[in-house]
């Protein structure tokens, strides 16, 4: 659902949530997670602060119009005072070190900065999951694979991710964080099935989405 909110165009993702968060801004639509509870005039509020902020940001000093485009949206970017934070992405923009604006033209080195976005996303999104439906994995990989977004490895308790997922939206990474935490748990099928339900409303979609993207779901002993 898109509204105009404060002069800003609003897409609202409805979820089980006790916050507003922000998902991602592309062409000018700033796309929400909120709950479907949430008032309209708290709504309203976060939405006249959130270009506040941003306008505030934008003024920020090492803004000058570079962007990178990660998890399917366009990001602009700031640059820090100081080269000792490794960046992150937060209310759709991306922080980087100061000295990441001599690097921005390099192939190599971005790709190496989304890879490092991307693993601080999964872990988050993978925290989240792990304290709503208290299961929990030991070790989390990162690699290039083939043909899978991640494998799974039982016997050490190991899902590796693949780092194609950057190419991904959050929304649909997220569901694929859940979807292997619950492949290398040992609940069955039916209550994957009803925490998915619970989590998810909309999990179908993006299971039908990444089932018919060439890289596919798979877990191994």
């Amino acid at each position: 659902m898109i509204l105009e909110i404060e002069g800003q165009q609003v897409e609202l993702i409805y979820a089980d949530t006790d916050k507003v968060t922000v998902v991602a801004e592309k062409d000018g639509i700033l796309t929400l997670r909120i709950s479907p509870l949430l008032p309209q005039y708290e709504l309203n509020q976060f939405v006249k602060l959130f270009k506040r902020r941003k306008q505030k940001q934008q003024r920020t000093i090492g803004f000058d119009g570079d962007y990178v485009t990660i998890f399917d949206t366009r990001f602009p970017v700031r640059y820090l005072d100081s080269s000792s934070s490794k960046g992150y992405l937060a209310d759709g923009i991306i922080s980087a070190p100061f000295n990441f604006k001599h690097k921005i033209d390099n192939r190599l080195f971005i790709e190496d900065f989304k890879i490092y976005l991307l693993k601080e996303h999964i872990i988050k999104s993978l925290s989240k999951w792990e304290e709503k439906t208290n299961l929990f994995i030991a070790h989390n990989k990162f690699r290039k694979l083939k043909t899978n977004l991640y494998t799974s490895c039982l016997q050490s308790n190991t899902i590796t991710w693949n780092t194609k997922l950057m190419d991904f939206n959050q929304e649909t990474i997220d569901y694929v964080v859940l979807d292997g935490l619950l492949g290398l748990s040992s609940v069955t099928d039916n209550q994957s099935n009803r925490l998915k339900d619970k989590y998810v409303a909309n999990w179908r979609f993006y299971q039908k989405s990444i089932t018919h993207e060439p890289a596919q779901p798979n877990s191994y002993d």
